[in-house]
């Protein structure tokens, strides 16, 4: 769709034969918001997101000021005076910071959020409430858990728990669970391990085990481990 590039910016030229470019900057921020791009904040920090029927997508400041510049680049925009060419408005965006985090770009795209689609952001950036959303699920679908003496699922030099559920034939789903970056990240790996019995898991190590996956996320996940749990 083409938009007209005289409702977010003006062209005069000087005396000296320049061309100054004066941009309309709040209608640039609603151009972005128009293009699904939002902003909102989730414990005190700033959340960039794009919303388009598929939902909700993660995106950086960066990626909301290339959404511009590539609409600019692609001559997305019409009704560009005669005697201004298209790499004179990109030179110009590219002299100066043209998407500013200010007032009027948080005005332009602030966003409320549905419980739902809060919860699916907090998931992707709120560790500790992905863990705790975790534990949660182990407890519904009825994982039991233990310590990992023995040191079967990592070398960690303190034991970390074990949260696991009987999926038949001496087979057991197991999320091992660890800390890294000097214990601010929780994570999960998944396994499917072989025990002689269920006593021996955390105090023996496993007959065998099958890497499901690695720092295991519920959301991009499930399909793995779906057949055991439901």
């Amino acid at each position: 769709m083409t938009r007209d590039i005289n409702d977010f910016m003006t062209f005069a030229r000087q005396k000296n034969g320049r061309i100054k470019i004066t941009q309309k900057e709040g209608n640039i921020y609603k151009l972005l918001h128009e293009l699904g791009y939002s902003k909102t904040k989730l414990k005190n920090k700033r959340i960039y997101f794009h919303r388009d029927k598929m939902g909700l997508t993660l995106v950086s400041l960066s990626s909301i000021k290339d959404a511009f510049k590539n609409m600019l680049k692609t001559k997305s925009f019409i009704n560009i005076p005669a005697n201004i060419d298209s790499s004179d408005i990109l030179e110009w965006y590219y002299m100066k910071n043209r998407i500013k985090e200010n007032g009027l770009f948080d005005h332009y795209l602030a966003d409320t959020l549905t419980e739902d689609e809060t919860h699916k952001l907090r998931l992707q950036t709120d560790p500790i409430y992905e863990a705790q959303h975790l534990l949660s699920k182990f407890d519904k679908w009825g994982f039991s858990k233990s310590v990992d003496i023995a040191g079967g699922f990592s070398k960690n030099k303190v034991p970390y728990p074990l949260y696991y559920k009987n999926i038949g034939d001496k087979k057991f789903l197991v999320f091992s669970y660890s800390k890294f970056n000097k214990n601010k990240i929780d994570v999960f790996d998944c396994w499917i391990a072989t025990f002689e019995n269920e006593k021996h898991i955390g105090n023996k190590k496993s007959l065998d085990m099958q890497k499901i996956k690695f720092s295991f996320k519920l959301e991009n996940d499930f399909d793995l481990i779906s057949k055991y749990v439901c």
